[in-house]
């Protein structure tokens, strides 16, 4: 029964979020003079995972342990809920790492692009902030 709903995520995910502009194609973003120009459809597709990454890894977090305690209350056991207590810092811990390397990534750029490296910063920076 979990397959069906991993399916089902992944199936939605897609649909929503890598949804491709097919006349997007011929449109490319300049990232210097060495460097090949990516699609617009390309950045686009990386800007909404970079979004989903940062949005969905705290409300995954949020929902799945909830979910989790739930069950371990409904349960009334207190193994399990010391079983689910560890798991829940466990996601916590990964959900703050995804949160902190992400925006760890975006201050370095935004740090380059100050410092005058605009050549393949100015690429990221579109991604990042969407600013097609």
């Amino acid at each position: 029964m979990k397959k069906n709903y991993i399916y089902f995520g992944i199936c939605f995910l897609l649909s929503c979020f890598i949804m491709m502009d097919v006349y997007a194609a011929e449109e490319t973003i300049n990232c210097g003079a060495d460097i090949v120009p990516i699609p617009v459809a390309t950045a686009k597709i990386m800007h909404n995972a970079y979004i989903l990454l940062k949005i969905g890894a705290p409300l995954i977090l949020v929902v799945m342990g909830l979910a989790d305690f739930a069950r371990a209350v409904f349960g009334s056991s207190d193994d399990d809920i010391k079983k689910k207590e560890k798991r829940f810092i466990k996601r916590i811990i990964s959900a703050v790492l995804v949160f902190l390397v992400l925006s760890i990534v975006e201050f370095i750029f935004t740090l380059l692009t100050n410092a005058g490296f605009s050549d393949a910063t100015a690429c990221i920076d579109t991604i990042l902030n969407g600013k097609f």
